[in-house]
């Protein structure tokens, strides 16, 4: 214990260093300096790091945990979008299309095969692909339609605004 009686009513704290006139004082700062001591060696870690070091760390601490866990794997990620998407082809092609599409915008790991993004950006991937004609499309089947995105159509110019208001 690291509180010591130094007199009638005084009372020595071990760790704060320091005489207290009563025992619950001298308790609690020494449980202060406690704290101080059992500081997690991450938490000094990090407060040693810039902010963007804080990101980069904190973005390969999520790609591990995903990897140790497999709850985002690349394969468990691409059945779910071929499965909500009928007039999706899953050909090699396609499949590598999309993947370097998705390694360029930041959403796909390809060394650590883990998707760091959601089914809504591989659904935006696609439409933008589909519409370049970048991909093969099940025969007979229409280009996939953007969602309205409202933000979007104000920096959109009059003729590209009029051209998805038609449909053409």
């Amino acid at each position: 214990m690291a509180i010591k009686q130094v007199g009638p009513g005084h009372w020595y704290s071990t760790l704060a260093e320091q005489t207290y006139d009563s025992e619950l004082a001298a308790r609690h700062y020494d449980n202060e300096e406690r704290m101080k001591l059992s500081v997690d060696p991450e938490e000094k870690f990090l407060e040693s790091l810039s902010t963007d070091q804080v990101k980069m760390y904190a973005q390969q601490k999520q790609v591990w945990a995903e990897k140790v866990h497999g709850s985002i794997g690349w394969k468990n990620i691409q059945q779910d979008f071929v499965n909500a998407n009928p007039d999706y082809l899953p050909n090699e092609a396609n499949g590598r299309t999309l993947a370097a599409t998705l390694v360029a915008l930041g959403k796909l790991d390809p060394v650590a095969d883990v998707f760091l993004g959601t089914l809504d950006d591989m659904q935006n991937a696609y439409i933008e692909l589909a519409e370049k004609g970048m991909l093969q499309l099940r025969a007979g089947t229409p280009i996939p339609k953007r969602a309205f995105n409202e933000a979007e159509a104000y920096e959109l110019d009059l003729a590209e605004l009029e051209k998805r208001g038609r449909g053409w």
